[in-house]
C-alpha cells in the first residue's frame, strides 16, 4: 500500500545567538522526501521555527526509513536529522 504522509517538527533556538537553519535537497534519502522551513529568516533565542517533512511511500516496504536533514550555524549541533520510519 503506497503512501503520503507528514509531520511537523518544532525547532526551539535555546542558545544566545540566532540560529540559522537550512534544508538542502541533497540532503534528503530520495526525492520523494523533504523538509521545508516554515521560514528561511534566523530564529531569534527564544524563538521557534516549525519544519515540515513530507514523504511519498513509492514502493512497498514493510520497514521504511526516510529522512532529511537540517543544517545549522551551532557549532554543537550543525546537522538535526528529521526520520520518520514505518
Amino acid at each position: 500500500h503506497l503512501s503520503k504522509g507528514q509531520h511537523e517538527f518544532v525547532i526551539r533556538n535555546e542558545g544566545d545567538a540566532p540560529l540559522q537553519l537550512v534544508a538542502l535537497k541533497k540532503d534528503r534519502t530520495c526525492q520523494c522526501t523533504g523538509a521545508t522551513l516554515a521560514s528561511q529568516e534566523p530564529v531569534p533565542p527564544g524563538g521557534e521555527v516549525v519544519v515540515e517533512l513530507s514523504w511519498e511511500i513509492k514502493q512497498e516496504n514493510p520497514n521504511f526509513r526516510h529522512s532529511a536533514k537540517i543544517r545549522t550555524n551551532d557549532p554543537n549541533n550543525q546537522v538535526i536529522e528529521l526520520v520518520i520510519k514505518g
